[in-house]
């Protein structure tokens, strides 16, 4: 008789049967926190809620955002190439960005390099409202 897949479970192919995920994983993929493909929400459980490179963990590292997912769970995903910090994702007309790289400007939540001649023009035509 084949068992049933319990939720957080997972199936190993090397011992032909089921493990159970480390606690800190709500779904998974292996038996180590290293294995996990989702984490338990906030409400849940207080520590380990973002999933960050098949990891739980407390919080979304800088450089990353937390999403919440479909199924309610959260994923920490990567911010625009340009920004330091952001708080939702961007793309390339519309960074988000909450703070640059170093030697970009933060204009508008959008990260310029220091050069870039659109810049240049913003600062020609008397313009110091980069932040």
């Amino acid at each position: 008789m084949i068992e049933e897949k319990k939720p957080n479970w997972y199936f190993d192919y090397i011992e032909m049967k089921f493990g159970i995920c480390d606690e800190s994983c709500a779904t998974c993929e292996g038996g180590t926190n290293k294995d996990c493909l989702s984490c338990y929400s906030p409400d849940e459980k207080a520590d380990h809620s973002y999933l960050y490179n098949k990891t739980c963990i407390d919080s979304c590292p800088e450089g990353t955002y937390s999403s919440e997912t479909l199924s309610g769970y959260y994923n920490c995903l990567p911010c625009h190439i340009n920004c330091k910090n952001c708080t939702v994702g961007g793309t390339d007309t519309n960074m988000n960005c909450d703070s640059c790289e170093e030697k970009y400007i933060r204009f508008n939540k959008n990260c310029y390099k220091e050069y870039d001649s659109s810049i240049k023009s913003f600062y020609k035509a008397g313009n110091s409202e980069i932040t």
